[in-house]
C-alpha cells in the first residue's frame, strides 16, 4: 500500500460535501476527483484529464447503490498521480481521477497542502470551490 501521509495530520476545518451515488461498477476510492455522472445524483470518476471537477471522494465506495460523500470545499485527502514537489501547489486531475500539478489555463481541483515524491500517495489537500469555480491559474 502507498504511504498515507495525512494520517498524522488529517483534514481540518469545515467541509462542504454532497452525497452522490457512484455511477459505475468500480474505481470509486478515497481521494479521487469526480464529475457528475448521468445526472446530478450520480458521480463519475474524472476520466478526462484537466476536467472541471465537482470535488474529491471522501471514502471508498462500499456499493454502487449506496451514496458516497464528495468534498466540494475544504480540506480532505487526495490521491496524487505524480510527484508533488512543493506546497501549496495548484492541482488538476489526470485521466484516472488522481491529482497532478496544474499548469496555466487548467482547472484547479485542489491545492496541495503537503509534498510527496510518489505517485499514488495520499496527501492533505484543500478543495477551493464548488464545481470547479476556480477555473485556472495564471
Amino acid at each position: 500500500m502507498t504511504n498515507i501521509n495525512t494520517e498524522t495530520k488529517g483534514p481540518k476545518g469545515v467541509q462542504i460535501k454532497e452525497s452522490l451515488i457512484p455511477g459505475g461498477s468500480s474505481g470509486f476510492t478515497r481521494g479521487l476527483a469526480v464529475v457528475y455522472g448521468t445526472d446530478v445524483y450520480h458521480a463519475a470518476v474524472a476520466s478526462v484529464a484537466n476536467s472541471p471537477c465537482i470535488g474529491i471522494i471522501e471514502e471508498d465506495a462500499i456499493s454502487t447503490t449506496e451514496a458516497i460523500s464528495v468534498i466540494e470545499h475544504g480540506q480532505t485527502v487526495g490521491q496524487v498521480g505524480a510527484a508533488i514537489p512543493s506546497a501549496p501547489l495548484a492541482l488538476t486531475n489526470n485521466a484516472a481521477g488522481q491529482l497532478v500539478p496544474a499548469s496555466a489555463g487548467q482547472p484547479v481541483v485542489a491545492i496541495a497542502l503537503e509534498t510527496t515524491p510518489n505517485a499514488g500517495d495520499y496527501i492533505c489537500v484543500f478543495v477551493p470551490g464548488l464545481f470547479g469555480l476556480v477555473a485556472a491559474i495564471a
